[in-house]
C-alpha cells in the first residue's frame, strides 16, 4: 500500500512582524500575498481533495490563494497556540515584562501555561485530537494550512520526536512541508519547498 501524504502548509507573512501572534488575527500583508504567487501546487489528480484550514484569517487567506474555488474544512483545533498575555509582543518585550515565566517557558516547556492563555499540554492535546480524527476519517492524503507551532507539533508526533525538540524544524512563512506516512512510521519527504505535484 502506498504511503499517505500529509501536506503541511504554513501561512504566509502578515501585517505584524517580530511578535508572537498566537490567537492574534492580522491579515496577510501585500508581501505575504506576493510570496504565494511563486508557489506551484498541483492536486488535480486527487478525486476528493481534503483541505483543512485554521480559522485564523492568515491561514484562511493563504488557503484561498493557493486553492481557489476548492472546498476547505475549517477546524479550530488548527489554531496556533494561545499565547495569552504574550500575544502581540516581541520576545524582548516578553522577557522584560515576565522574566520568571520566560525562564519556566524555556526550562519546563511541557508543563508551561501561557499567562492568560493556553497550556502547552492543552495545545498538544487538541493538535493530536485533530490528527487522530483526520487519520481515522480520511482514506488518503490530505492538506492542512495552519501555523508554525501546529505544524512543528504535528511533525514531532508523526516522526516520533519529543515535543521539546519542536524548534528543530525551521519553517519559512510561507512553506510547504510533507510527510509520507505508512502504517509503521512517518518519513519527512519535504521541508520548506515551494512546489509539489501529487498524483494518487
Amino acid at each position: 500500500m502506498a504511503a499517505r501524504k500529509i501536506i503541511l502548509i504554513r501561512h504566509s507573512e502578515t501585517t505584524q512582524h517580530g511578535v508572537y501572534l498566537g490567537h492574534e488575527d492580522p491579515p496577510l500583508s501585500d508581501k505575504g500575498r506576493t510570496l504565494l504567487n511563486s508557489f506551484s501546487i498541483d492536486i488535480t489528480k486527487w478525486k476528493k481533495p481534503q483541505i483543512f484550514v485554521s480559522p485564523l484569517v492568515r491561514a484562511v487567506q493563504t488557503a484561498e490563494i493557493l486553492f481557489p474555488e476548492r472546498p476547505t474544512t475549517v477546524d479550530a483545533r488548527l489554531k496556533e497556540i494561545n499565547f495569552g498575555k504574550f500575544g502581540g509582543k516581541s520576545f524582548t518585550e516578553i522577557k522584560s515584562e515576565f522574566p520568571e515565566k520566560v525562564d519556566r517557558w524555556a526550562n519546563e516547556f511541557m508543563s508551561f501555561e501561557f499567562p492568560g492563555g493556553e497550556s502547552v499540554v492543552e495545545f498538544k492535546n487538541r493538535v493530536e485530537s485533530f490528527l487522530e480524527d483526520t487519520l481515522h476519517n480520511t482514506n488518503g492524503s490530505f492538506v492542512l494550512v495552519a501555523h508554525g507551532g501546529v505544524i512543528r507539533f504535528l511533525l514531532c508526533k508523526l516522526l516520533d520526536i519529543p515535543y521539546e525538540k519542536h524548534l528543530t524544524f525551521f519553517l519559512k512563512r510561507p512553506s510547504i512541508n510533507m510527510i509520507d506516512l505508512s502504517e509503521e512510521y512517518g518519513t519527512l519527504s519535504g521541508l520548506n519547498i515551494e512546489n509539489f505535484s501529487i498524483r494518487d
